[in-house]
């Protein structure tokens, strides 16, 4: 996490390349930067080893003294596994931010705003560290509440993860438990990630910024 007093803001989160999905995460790539005049973003890049995401924001025009807050991160936190285990919330309500400054903008040339990625779960009830998120970025509260009406109902279902581990192979479920003997790092996400990978699911709903602001 890095700001500074004059209002640039940035936000950046590794992860281990198996523990995320990187092509859904790309769908979030979006630069604003001619919005503002310095970096304003999302960017979405891997190594050999991680995928990497820049979230970052600062508008040349901004005219207050911002005071540092220390506890931000810890706020925020939580971000990171909601992302691993496949909700997008805050990256979506961040794409909600810049859209609304492009329309202030009154440019017509907007190449996203028909192209919003799917609502991510959590939008529909915004959990504590996405609402930090939200107020650390200075983000419409009203307009996030309105996409998250847009949240899939049957999408929301619980997973039954006892049934889920209940129809595992014997040879899968060994060889589960000994990577975790073995003391494998965010087994539990990983395997989270190869349930919903084999489960189908309803289509995600994919409303465009106009539809989100004429519902609010």
């Amino acid at each position: 996490l890095y700001q500074t007093n004059w209002g640039q803001k940035k936000l950046i989160f590794r992860f281990p390349k198996d523990s995320i999905d990187y092509k859904q995460l790309s769908e979030y790539d979006i630069d604003r930067g001619g919005l503002t005049g310095y970096t304003t973003e999302i960017r979405v890049w891997k190594t050999k080893e991680y995928v990497l995401v820049n979230i970052e924001y600062c508008d040349d025009d901004y005219e207050d003294w911002v005071e540092e807050d220390d506890n931000s991160l810890d706020n925020m936190l939580q971000l990171r596994t909601d992302m691993m285990n496949g909700d997008f919330s805050c990256l979506y309500a961040f794409w909600l931010k810049l859209l609304q400054m492009q329309e202030e903008s009154e440019d017509d040339e907007d190449e996203y705003a028909d192209e919003l990625p799917a609502i991510p779960l959590g939008l529909a009830k915004p959990s504590p560290s996405l609402q930090s998120f939200i107020a650390f970025f200075d983000i419409d509260e009203h307009l996030v509440k309105t996409a998250g009406f847009f949240v899939n109902p049957s999408k929301r279902e619980e997973v039954d993860w006892a049934s889920a581990v209940a129809k595992m192979k014997e040879k899968d479920k060994n060889e589960w438990l000994l990577r975790l003997i073995e003391g494998e790092t965010l087994l539990d996400v990983k395997l989270k990630k190869q349930f919903m990978g084999t489960t189908s699911s309803p289509a995600q709903n994919r409303p465009t910024y106009k539809e989100i602001v004429a519902k609010a």
